[in-house]
């Protein structure tokens, strides 16, 4: 028998949800429903962290779905204002995606102990966290034409401090890489 659904599991589910109606709600013009989802959705991230560590109500649902319900959250709401962004934008977030689909494929490789590879380094992440969701809220917002110059700059550091995470877990890892590179080739 399947027992209840957790609450932090409900927040998860409830942030993938959200996704296409903060894409809708930007695609539309209707950008301060959007931004209000969107907090709405990033303060579920936390909450759901919050919950269940307080409640060690940990699951393999949770422990899955967590980063991509994040990713997700914020997929809606990038990929809704391209249309009304520039190229730098657009560029920036194709990289924030491609580096993404790239740390995914790294923490598939585990070490010979069985650690995962390209795991989560606190510092430049929640730089990166910091700079790329206030950078979407303020071009959600869309106030003035300084808060949108800033959310812009925001979105582009996010970007940079994306790729030097990257670059710091193929610095880290590399031998784990490199030895998984080879054994696959022996194969």
């Amino acid at each position: 028998m399947i027992g209840p659904i957790t609450t932090s599991n409900w927040l998860t589910i409830a942030r993938i949800l959200l996704a296409p109606v903060i894409f809708s709600c930007t695609a539309c013009d209707f950008e301060a429903l959007a931004c209000l989802l969107y907090v709405l959705g990033l303060i579920s991230d936390w909450a759901d962290g919050v919950i269940g560590r307080a409640t060690r109500s940990s699951s393999p649902f949770g422990r899955a779905m967590d980063s991509p319900a994040d990713k997700v959250l914020t997929a809606g709401a990038v990929f809704g204002l391209m249309k009304r962004e520039g190229q730098l934008f657009v560029a920036c977030a194709f990289m924030l995606v491609a580096r993404e689909m790239i740390v995914q494929g790294l923490r598939s490789v585990r070490t010979p102990d069985g650690a995962i590879v390209a795991k989560i380094d606190h510092r430049v992440g929640r730089a990166r966290f910091l700079f790329l969701h206030a950078g979407v809220v303020l071009l959600l917002l869309d106030a003035e034409a300084q808060a949108h110059t800033l959310g812009i700059a925001m979105f582009v550091v996010a970007t940079f401090l994306a790729y030097l995470s990257l670059a710091f877990y193929i610095a880290r890892d590399f031998k784990t890489l490199l030895a998984a590179l080879k054994k696959d080739h022996d194969s």
